[in-house]
Formats: structure tokens, C-alpha cells, sequence
């Protein structure tokens, strides 16, 4: 669990934590978020190339002209819709929120497990690995997803950095399987996968902001290894029924 020096304000002190583990996330986050965008303004940009080829129309041609024309405009209309979606995207994982409802109610860890997984696929394949969540932590009914006592945006931090992690730390390509469960008072979620975990100073400190955020958030984050596996778990206080 966390722990504060004598005198050191809590509140500075999880946001503090908070701010440079969201830094540390950016690294692999950040290029597959722009990738979103970089394809949306590709797809303008030919949208834009294609309009600027089309002749003037002639007489029997202009029917036709027209046609593509309207055809292309409307493809030049869907990318940039595509755009705003892609940037608003990245404004919703680069400052995330939470209605003062979603705090009292808590926050579906199940939920925000699919969110990270979908968002860090592309990183997952690049690095070569499988991203796999395991079969208790499919298709979880909203019912029956844990409620964690932890805000919208800071879950998404701590998922993010352990799936990230895992991703970094694994020193060669394979699986990586996530369970998600409930024990007692705390919801668990665990990454683990088959190659001896890598050493690095970047990645030391990757996992020590995780810790701590963990612990100012009420839970635990840590790794464990038994021969070639690697297992990190993270564990957060549910919410109060």
C-alpha cells in the first residue's frame, strides 16, 4: 500500500503520482491514439487530391462529373467526421472525467479493461504479442462487472499501466492472458505471460509510479515471477454496496 512522508499533503501527493504514471502511459498511448487522426487526415487528403483531378464538365460528361463529384464530397465529409471523432478521442484519454454520479456509484473495472484492451491492440501487435483476456473477464454483463471505489480517469490510468507493463516488460513475443475477479473487498486484475520480464530503468519506474498510484488509490500493484512466467496483478477497493 501507499505511504506519505510526515507533512506531505495527500491530496498533492496522489495527484502528483497520478500526473507523472498518465506521462509514463503516453509513451506507448500516444502514437496509437495519433494514429487514429493520421488516418482520418490520409483519407482527406486523397478525398481533397481526387476532387482537384476531376475535369470540368463537358457537354454529355456533366451528369457524370457531377456525380463524382457529390460522391467524393461525401467521402471528404465522413473522414472529417472520422477526424473529430479521432481528436476527441484523444482529449477523453489525455484528460479524462467523471460526473460526480459515476464517483458515488463507482466505476466498472470490466468495462474499462475492454476500453484499454481495444485502445492498446495496435501496440500489443507491434511489440508482437497476442493481448488476450481470459474467459472470466469476457463478456461481463454490467451487473456483474466489479464496481471499483476508484474515479473514471484514475482507473483508466492504473489499467492502462499495467496492460502497458505487461507489453514493455515481456522480453519476448507471446500472450499476454488478463483475468479480471472479485476477492472479498477488493476486485483483482492480473496480466500474465511466458517470457522472463526484462530489466530497465524505465520500466522500474513505470511499475513504482504504478505502485504507488495503486496505493493512494486503496490497492496494491505487483509483480511476481515463478520460472519463465510473469505475473502482474493490480487490486482496487470495490465500492460500498
Amino acid at each position: 500500500m501507499g505511504t506519505k512522508a510526515a507533512g506531505e499533503n495527500p491530496v498533492v501527493a496522489r495527484s502528483t503520482v497520478r500526473l507523472a504514471l498518465r506521462q509514463q502511459n503516453l509513451g506507448v498511448l500516444l502514437p496509437v491514439l495519433l494514429h487514429e487522426v493520421n488516418g482520418a487526415l490520409n483519407g482527406v487528403t486523397l478525398s481533397a487530391e481526387l476532387l482537384a483531378r476531376l475535369s470540368p464538365p463537358v457537354a454529355g460528361e456533366g451528369a457524370a462529373t457531377g456525380a463524382s463529384a457529390a460522391t467524393l464530397l461525401q467521402r471528404t465529409r465522413s473522414e472529417l467526421g472520422h477526424l473529430q471523432q479521432a481528436l476527441k478521442h484523444i482529449e477523453r484519454r489525455l484528460m479524462p472525467t467523471v460526473t460526480p454520479k459515476q464517483a458515488a456509484r463507482g466505476t466498472a473495472l470490466g468495462e474499462t479493461l475492454r476500453d484499454v484492451t481495444e485502445l492498446l491492440l495496435p501496440a500489443a501487435r507491434r511489440a508482437r504479442h497476442e493481448l488476450r483476456v481470459a474467459e472470466n473477464g469476457e463478456g461481463v454483463a454490467d451487473a456483474a462487472d466489479p464496481q471499483v471505489a476508484v474515479r473514471a480517469d484514475e482507473l483508466f490510468d492504473l489499467v492502462a499501466g499495467l496492460l502497458i507493463v505487461a507489453i514493455e516488460g515481456a522480453a519476448a513475443p507471446g500472450t499476454l492472458v488478463v483475468s479480471l475477479a472479485a476477492h472479498g473487498p477488493l476486485a483483482q486484475l492480473c496480466v500474465e505471460h511466458g517470457a522472463a520480464g526484462r530489466a530497465g530503468v524505465g520500466l522500474e519506474v513505470h511499475r513504482e509510479l504504478l505502485r504507488q498510484a495503486a496505493g493512494h488509490a486503496g490497492g496494491s500493484a505487483e509483480w511476481h515471477q515463478s520460472g519463465s512466467s510473469v505475473r502482474g496483478r493490480l487490486q482496487l477497493p470495490l465500492q460500498a454496496a
